[in-house]
């Protein structure tokens, strides 16, 4: 005997349909009428329309002051939760104080560039933080770093085929004489005689470590026996011995 429909119409699509039936989407279906993203939905929350997103008990919101979106995790949004994971803090109160609401950038650079009245002291950034380190005003490709902006404010337009670089090293920096122009090239090379390049240790993709490299070139041993020992690849092995990689360790 076939089993019973219990579905309704309002609670279950057209079992058969070539793009996704929730209105105005033009994927195709992948289940039930729905498309990937409205089937999780549905899945999840009865309703395709509505974005399945997890809650605090209680209906929390984010910790951050002014921010009034949904906690996530440690009390604190998506938003908020990441940027504490790719910076160490979450830019708080500050950041969500100061509103854009079509502010000019030179108004948005006065109240976060960090301006302090000792003259030897660099300017720290309190607005957002990018991937490198670097302060940002906006976000994703049309935000702009900070330091260029402090350059742009003060001293005009960047030419196309330079830089601007910091004196005090410091990324965060927005102070003007802590500025300079440089073309890539000489950027590039500021970074090496300041050893600033990701290389060994502090490359994410580093396997080994420069003592583990210094040992590797003293043991007479083969190099399926030291890759086995340091759990790589031979060929990890073979390059930091004859010097392809590690150039840096004598």
């Amino acid at each position: 005997m076939p089993r019973k429909q219990t579905e309704t119409a309002t609670s279950s699509p057209k079992a058969h349909c070539s793009t996704c039936s929730v209105e105005g989407c033009d994927r195709p279906a992948q289940a039930r009428g729905f498309c990937s993203m409205h089937w999780k939905r549905w899945r999840k929350s009865g309703d395709p329309g509505e974005p399945a997103i997890r809650r605090m008990p209680g209906g929390r919101t984010c910790r951050i002051e002014g921010c009034g979106r949904p906690a996530h995790a440690k009390r604190l949004c998506g938003l908020h939760f990441h940027r504490l994971k790719r910076t160490g803090k979450t830019g708080g109160t500050e950041f969500w104080a100061i509103q854009r609401a079509g502010r000019s950038d030179k108004e948005m650079y006065d109240d976060l560039c960090g301006r302090t009245d000792d003259e030897s002291s660099c300017w720290l950034w309190q607005g957002v933080i990018g991937n490198h380190g670097y302060g940002r005003l906006g976000g994703g490709s049309s935000g702009t770093l900070a330091h260029v902006l402090s350059w742009v404010i003060h001293n005009g337009p960047v030419p196309s085929s330079q830089c601007v670089l910091h004196r005090c090293d410091v990324r965060l920096c927005t102070r003007p004489n802590h500025l300079f122009l440089g073309s890539h090239a000489e950027n590039s090379l500021d970074m090496v005689e300041k050893d600033r390049q990701q290389r060994g240790e502090r490359h994410c993709c580093a396997k080994l470590n420069d003592a583990a490299v210094r040992q590797i070139r003293a043991s007479d041993s083969s190099d399926e026996h030291l890759a086995a020992q340091f759990n790589v690849h031979r060929t990890t092995i073979k390059d930091a011995r004859s010097g392809k990689t590690w150039r840096h360790i004598e």
